[in-house]
């Protein structure tokens, strides 16, 4: 037996066969079963059991309840196909990759299930949705900081010392007493300028100082300090830098090392990365027979915090080309580096 939307019966072919207040059949008076038991007489289908009557009963009764006493929004029909309630709660659940269930389950737990079904769904598309709209307000913001020119950094600064702010009411301190008044927009300030290697590019700060010259001898340049701020805590780590380079046709104006050193100090880094990338940029820069960078430094994510041990140094080195393929290159830049009154090994 099911029930469908208006609580339809169906009973044998289909055919409900009407009985007289006597109790006697009349065989040609057979209707089509399209009403609901409340238009059946007295509302109770003669050939039904007493539990079936009762099921109907309960199903006329759900349905006519308003649809949020029903339990679940998914019951709402489909008003341009005239599907019942149960085929769009069966659609949904083929929509979620559930299993659709039997007609002859319990009412309360299959609404039950198609609730807590719609609610999931429903939050994966608003979730979706949100994610969405993120990203256009993100790439919106970009936008907008690459039109509006010199009013993104105020923007970016005000944004920054508003959170400098609450970073202080964090660690307990008063960010309106007169000591502090001024140090959310300094704070920022100096965030940018410690970061300002964001803001360049390798061709920018070597410009025009490329050189044709016939020199194919080491050029080393060595004790360039640098300071940074590792990316894992955001404090300093600070020390020098070694440079040299065996030209192939071209020399790089001396101070050009030093800046390239510098824009890529200038960001969040680790000592590793960043000991590569300068030696990758003076590659791009001049295309030399070989490059070889050392970096010494001091970290005091290990120094003020943490294991706590001052005077410890860290050596990193990136080599490329002749300094990597032949060991009495690679040997005659570490000795210069560790010669005179600098170096590492002092």
């Amino acid at each position: 037996m099911a029930f469908h939307q208006r609580c339809t019966v169906s009973h044998g072919n289909g055919i409900l066969k009407k009985t007289s207040n006597n109790s006697t059949s009349r065989k040609d008076e057979n209707v089509p079963c399209h009403a609901t038991p409340a238009t059946c007489g007295n509302g109770r289908f003669p050939f039904q059991t007493a539990a079936a009557a009762a099921a109907a009963a309960a199903a006329a009764a759900v349905a006519r309840l308003p649809l949020s006493e029903a339990g679940s929004d998914s019951l709402l029909l489909n008003k341009s196909s005239g599907e019942t309630a149960r085929g769009q709660q069966q659609e949904h659940y083929r929509h979620n990759g559930i299993c659709c269930r039997g007609h002859d389950e319990d009412e309360d737990e299959e609404e039950s299930v198609a609730e807590g079904g719609s609610g999931q769904r429903n939050g994966s598309v608003v979730h979706g949705e949100n994610k969405l709209t993120a990203h256009g307000k993100h790439a919106q913001r970009a936008e907008g900081d690459e039109d509006s020119g010199g009013s993104s950094e105020e923007e970016r600064l005000r944004r920054m010392s508003a959170a400098v702010r609450t970073l202080l009411e964090c660690v307990g301190e008063d960010p309106d007493r007169e000591g502090l008044r001024a140090t959310p927009m300094r704070m920022a300030k100096a965030l940018l300028y410690c970061t300002k290697g964001y803001d360049q590019t390798v061709a920018g700060v070597v410009g025009g100082a490329v050189f044709e010259e016939d020199h194919s001898e080491m050029v080393v340049v060595k004790d360039i300090n640098v300071f940074s701020m590792c990316e894992h805590h955001m404090v300093p780590f600070l020390g020098k830098v070694h440079i040299g380079y065996i030209p192939r046709s071209k020399v790089l104006g001396l101070s050009k090392l030093a800046r390239i050193a510098e824009m890529y100090a200038r960001r969040l880094q680790i000592q590793e990365r960043l000991t590569k990338q300068i030696a990758q940029a003076i590659n791009e820069a001049i295309q030399p027979l070989g490059v070889a960078v050392v970096i010494e430094a001091t970290h005091m994510c290990m120094v003020m915090r943490g294991v706590e041990k001052p005077g410890s140094a860290t050596i990193t080195s990136s080599v490329t080309g002749a300094f990597k393929s032949n060991a009495a290159t690679r040997s005659e830049f570490f000795s210069l580096i560790k010669s005179g009154n600098g170096g590492y090994g002092r």
